[in-house]
């Protein structure tokens, strides 16, 4: 083994050790995962129902009190009680609501967007009367604030994390590998980013 391989495997279990929590956070392991989104982002809140003979989608945050974030009923929307915030910004995925698909499509999404969104449907029963509503989706929605330090703050913490490693394994051209090293780091961090 060199010192640029014994580094580079330091470097793999350091950063192996860093994300492994990080990974049941971005996906965890229940079906009503939250949704994380960037402030000024168009996010979609997938919902699917059994494709039965839908009359009305109603979209709403508990928050928000009686007013609901869309009303499509009778292949309409009803903007009568929406909230104001959701007026123009929102829409349904598949209008047609092919295979049970009501997503709801929201637009330039910003921090007061947050919460949970439940998605309830009304079916026409069997003696043609509507029957009772029925939730579907709940959805946690949380969106970041524009200009989010997370990500560069994590990023200076591995080049950072990259050079000490380099410090202590530079001998016998272990400063080429590092730079080298350090220079696919920076390169990688650029595309992510």
């Amino acid at each position: 083994w060199t010192n640029c391989s014994k580094g580079l495997l330091l470097l793999l279990i350091l950063i192996l050790r860093l994300l492994y929590p990080l990974c049941f956070v971005l996906f965890p392991l229940s079906d009503h995962k939250p949704i994380t989104a960037e402030s000024g982002q168009n996010i979609t809140l997938t919902c699917r129902a059994p494709n039965k003979d839908i009359t009305a989608i109603e979209w709403k945050r508990a928050d928000l009190g009686e007013e609901y974030v869309l009303v499509y009923r009778q292949k309409h929307f009803d903007t009568t009680e929406q909230h104001p915030s959701f007026k123009n910004r929102v829409d349904l995925q598949d209008r047609q609501m092919k295979d049970g698909d009501m997503s709801l499509i929201v637009n330039n999404v910003t921090t007061t967007d947050n919460g949970t969104y439940e998605c309830r449907v009304y079916t026409r029963g069997e003696n043609q009367n509507n029957a009772p509503e029925t939730l579907i989706c709940s959805i946690n929605l949380s969106v970041d604030p524009p200009g989010d330090l997370t990500w560069y703050l994590c990023s200076l913490f591995t080049v950072w994390t990259l050079k000490a490693l380099c410090y202590y394994t530079t001998q016998d051209g272990g400063a080429r590998c590092c730079s080298s090293l350090q220079l696919s780091v920076s390169v990688l961090f650029s595309l992510v980013a």
